[in-house]
């Protein structure tokens, strides 16, 4: 088998690897850069809904989570939005700015990957596709041996881009983990983030799809008196299986750790976050008062008609009676206009406002892997260099990208990661 030679190899051809080998390529590095797709960047053509939001001017250092993120804030007054997008204008893709999301012109991901594929072969770098890397050696005189499933490839330096282990039907499997593992690198528990939440019950195909503005706070309970609450607002989705939306998705990762420690998480959703509880009360009991006066009110639900969608207000009246009632003790409105009970009427309405004020659902489980955009958890930073991205443990290997224990929210935060990480570990190659 034939052994090739390079100063620098990039295992992983995503956002991270890439940048990081036209740097250290620019540098005049003979570099060669290996992915066990068909193609370049794969997992870049999925970003932004396949418009690619490459970065985001409104960030700060809470946009990213991990055991150790003082590593974002050294990584980041590096190699800032600002250098991201002047990097790619250099390449060819003029950046529009949606609220600080930044796209570039064209929406479409596949120009970013094109223009990052371009510069790698404007550079003379090797790019070795359908090629599974298998393991990574250090032999004594400081120098690597890749060995992948068609060769072996010995390299001063080797830069570690592969990935986590979300949406692996991208290309990120995981198994970069497992190399660096072997390497003596502590590895933080992956877990999903990014991703879709399964909640208890069976009926949630009656509302799939149904999309409104909620304030959504995830409430998570371990042992003893441990209560942990997080909050999110903004477009939830319901689907057949429990619920999705960028709230949904920030909030996942803590979701799927938890779950992981075998602790309670439930939801809590607020779809009138803007209305106070007496306020929420007293407008749906005037609809009620109007209603019963013209005895028009055909169904519970029709106190909400033009509040929330038909679908859920059903849903609502039909799951989250007064858990106390007995069947034949739950009566309608309408029944209870017809009996002249004002009192319960009203209870009625308090039940009925607490659930627009406060829907629990109990969180069971997450979507797969395949269904993940981004992996918690992963490399510990604590051995990682930040000004380099050098791994303290062995001089030559760099750590880029999703495979260390950073995560970002939804809003370009993932892919600025991988932009700086790559750049810094790339430019850092003598």
């Amino acid at each position: 088998m034939m052994i090739l030679n390079y100063d620098v190899c990039v295992l992983g051809a995503g956002a991270s690897g890439m940048v990081a080998a036209i740097c250290a390529a620019r540098k005049g590095n003979k570099v060669t850069i290996i992915d066990r797709m068909n193609k370049v960047g794969k997992k870049i053509y999925a970003t932004g809904n396949g418009k690619c939001n490459f970065t985001n001017t409104q960030y700060d250092y809470d946009s990213y989570r991990g055991e150790d993120v003082k590593i974002v804030e050294d990584v980041l007054n590096t190699f800032s939005y600002v250098d991201t997008i002047d990097f790619f204008e250099e390449l060819g893709i003029l950046a529009k700015n949606k609220n600080g999301y930044i796209y570039p012109y064209s929406e479409q991901a596949s120009s970013v990957v094109e223009v990052l594929s371009m510069e790698l072969y404007r550079l003379g770098v090797d790019i070795k596709t359908e090629e599974c890397v298998l393991g990574v050696d250090k032999s004594k005189n400081n120098n690597y041996t890749v060995k992948t499933d068609k060769g072996v490839y010995m390299c001063a330096n080797v830069i570690m881009a592969m990935g986590g282990k979300a949406s692996p039907k991208l290309g990120s499997d995981g198994s970069g983990l497992a190399i660096l593992k072997n390497l003596g690198h502590k590895i933080v528990a992956p877990h999903k983030a990014l991703v879709q939440l399964k909640c208890k019950g069976k009926s949630f195909k009656a509302i799939s799809g149904v999309r409104l503005q909620a304030d959504v706070k995830m409430h998570i309970s371990g042992k003893g008196k441990e209560h942990i609450v997080y909050s999110n607002y903004g477009e939830i989705i319901f689907t057949d299986y429990g619920i999705s939306g960028i709230p949904i998705m920030q909030l996942s990762r803590y979701a799927s750790k938890a779950l992981g420690e075998n602790k309670k998480v439930t939801l809590s959703l607020d779809f009138f976050p803007d209305i106070d509880y007496s306020s929420l009360v007293g407008m749906i009991n005037k609809r009620r008062q109007r209603n019963n006066q013209y005895n028009n009110l055909k169904s519970d639900e029709e106190l909400l008609t033009g509040m929330i969608n038909n679908k859920l207000a059903s849903y609502i009246v039909k799951n989250f009676n007064n858990k106390k009632d007995s069947d034949n003790e739950k009566k309608s409105f309408k029944q209870k206009a017809n009996k002249k009970s004002p009192n319960e009427e009203m209870i009625k309405v308090k039940e009925l406002v607490a659930v627009l004020k406060g829907m629990e659902l109990e969180v069971v489980d997450t979507n797969s892997w395949d269904n993940a955009q981004v992996m918690a958890g992963g490399v510990s930073t604590k051995q990682i260099t930040h000004s380099t991205m050098e791994s303290t443990l062995h001089k030559g290997l760099y750590i880029t990208g999703e495979i260390m224990d950073i995560d970002g929210t939804c809003g370009g935060y993932n892919l600025q990661w991988a932009w700086a990480t790559g750049y810094i570990a790339g430019t850092s190659i003598k």
